[in-house]
C-alpha cells in the first residue's frame, strides 16, 4: 500500500511505494500525489516532491505506464526519486530528457541529499 502525503518536518509530498504496484495502485497514487502537489502549491506557493522506492515491490507494466502518465500530468516544481530501481531509472530518465524536465527531476540514493536539493532555490 503506497502512502501520500505532506511530510511535517519536511514540508514536502513524500509518496512512498510500498509492495505490488498495479495498475490501480498506481492511478490511485497519481491522483493522491495531484492532491498532494495541489495543497503544498496552496501553502507554499511551488510543489517538490520526494518518491521513495525504498519499499517497492514488483510492478506491473501497466502500473509503468500510470508513473509515466503521471509525470506529465503532476505540476510539480521539482521531484527527488529515492532508491529508484535500476529498471525504473533506465526507463524513466529518457522519458524525463523528452519531456524537458531532466533540471526538475533528480535520483538520489541518500534522502538528506535529496530532500536538500528539493529545497534548494533555483
Amino acid at each position: 500500500m503506497n502512502t501520500v502525503h505532506v511530510h511535517p518536518t519536511d514540508k514536502i509530498c513524500e509518496i512512498i511505494l510500498e509492495g505490488e504496484q498495479t495498475e490501480e495502485v498506481a492511478h490511485q497514487t497519481i491522483v493522491d500525489a495531484i492532491r498532494c502537489d495541489a495543497e503544498q502549491t496552496r501553502l507554499n506557493g511551488r510543489a517538490i516532491t520526494l518518491v521513495d522506492f525504498t519499499k517497492i515491490g514488483t510492478y506491473q507494466p501497466s502500473a509503468m505506464g500510470n508513473i509515466v502518465r503521471g509525470l506529465s500530468t503532476l505540476s510539480f516544481d521539482k521531484v527527488a526519486m529515492l532508491n529508484a530501481p535500476a529498471q525504473i531509472k533506465a526507463a524513466l530518465g529518457p522519458i524525463i530528457e523528452l519531456m524537458g524536465r531532466s533540471d526538475h527531476v533528480k535520483f538520489y540514493t541518500d534522502r538528506t541529499a535529496a530532500v536538500g536539493w528539493l529545497h534548494a532555490s533555483e
